[in-house]
């Protein structure tokens, strides 16, 4: 089973596209923008609690979003990866295994 949809994110020029996919060991979910991208020097800060990236300009947030998903994600026994393009966008990658009913 796959699903894919796009929407325009609080930015129009920024759409933001997430797709999830069933397999028979887990789920694969994916959220990809287009947006500013994260510096290269403080990609291995992004789940620290309350780390908000130099370049985010007048975005809200207190720098806690990620460090809750991973949190909980990882008591699944799931992952989160983060790859990211300066200027270019930010693709998050999220895998949570199917426990037997």
């Amino acid at each position: 089973m796959c699903c894919r949809t796009r929407r325009n994110s609080r930015h129009p020029a920024h759409p933001v596209e997430v797709s999830l996919a069933v397999h028979n060991q887990g789920i694969d979910l994916r959220v990809q923008d287009t947006g500013i991208g994260i510096v290269p020097d403080e990609r291995g800060r992004i789940f620290e609690a309350f780390f908000r990236g130099s370049n985010i300009g007048v975005v809200s947030g207190l720098g806690l979003g990620l460090t809750i998903a991973k949190a909980g994600i990882e008591l699944h026994q799931g992952t989160i990866t983060v790859e990211s393009r300066l200027g270019h966008g930010t693709t998050v990658h999220i895998w949570l295994p199917l426990r037997p009913a």
